[in-house]
């Protein structure tokens, strides 16, 4: 595994999203086939990443991106 990412989702409605954002995240080895990511802070209003849905993927050492997960960080 090289990199966990989440994505913020886009909004379909819109031209401009400034709400769109790739954050990586920090993670470690747990177990054998298990992985510890930690989300950033959610403070409103210059969070990294703010409360609300993110796609989460896994990366690989190629760059090949995971199906993605949707995850709520509240």
């Amino acid at each position: 595994i090289k990199k966990v990412v989440l994505v913020r989702p886009m909004a379909p409605t819109h031209n401009t999203d400034t709400e769109q954002r790739v954050v990586q995240l920090l993670f470690n080895y747990s177990g054998e086939y298990e992985l510890c990511a930690r989300a950033p802070d959610g403070w409103h209003p210059h969070a990294t990443a703010p409360r609300g849905y993110y796609m989460l993927f896994i990366l690989n050492c190629e760059g090949v991106p995971s199906v993605a997960k949707f995850i709520r960080l509240d």
